[in-house]
């Protein structure tokens, strides 16, 4: 059973002081429950690790290189005039030709939580990008103007 317990205190401090307090919904508290929830079931093993709250650099962003399952996606996207999708990839990944495992869409100026109550398997490794919330943008692989704050919760 993977332990939340140790990864909670974290996660709240960073809920707390590295997010945009005036962004924060309900939402973000709802997602913190629910991944409390699922996490800390019997159903699931692994060491609770958490990627963030980090600015998201241009291209792709290795969190790690072995396999995880993918818990929660938390998008901060700070930038008023642009939505964003985050990708997350299971291989080295370049932006608009790689496969993705999953996207989130990033709506401008908002805070975004996404649940995985079965988690998403990464058998190798976990990248994480974003580009811009376009068809164009998505075909080209365009990052986004401003690169979303994310924060990744996954067991490995």
């Amino acid at each position: 059973m993977a332990n939340f317990e140790l990864a909670k205190n974290n996660l709240e401090g960073i809920l707390n002081t590295q997010l945009n307090a005036a962004r924060q919904t309900q939402a973000v508290w709802e997602w913190f429950n629910a991944l409390y929830r699922i996490i800390s079931s019997v159903r699931f093993g692994g060491t609770v690790n958490i990627y963030g709250a980090k600015q998201l650099s241009a291209g792709t962003n290795v969190v790690e290189t072995v396999a995880v399952r993918l818990f929660g996606v938390l998008v901060d996207n700070s930038m008023a005039a642009e939505d964003a999708l985050v990708q997350v990839s299971n291989v080295a990944a370049t932006p608009g030709t790689t496969d993705v495992l999953g996207a989130y869409w990033a709506p401008r100026s908002a805070i975004t939580p996404y649940v995985i109550p079965e988690g998403t398997t990464f058998s190798s490794r976990l990248e994480v990008f974003s580009t811009l919330a376009t068809n164009a943008g998505l075909e080209a692989g365009t990052a986004s103007t401003t690169q979303p704050t994310v924060v990744l919760v996954y067991t490995k």
